[in-house]
């Protein structure tokens, strides 16, 4: 996955990217996104943290 991120001190932004794609008349192609939100996860504060309570979730 590719994808561009934005942040300052109120907001983190993350935008996703499809490949890019030629298309031939009458084509198309579609980018979809799926997020997902959780409650009670601490705010990680290290490498260590992520790897403890976020990517579980992710598997």
């Amino acid at each position: 996955m590719n994808f561009e991120a934005y942040t300052d001190s109120d907001i983190l932004e993350l935008e996703t990217l499809a490949p890019l794609t030629e298309l031939q008349p009458g084509q198309s192609v579609s980018h979809c996104e799926e997020w997902l939100l959780f409650r009670s996860i601490p705010s990680p504060s290290s490498e260590e943290d992520v790897d403890r309570y976020i990517l579980p979730l992710l598997s």
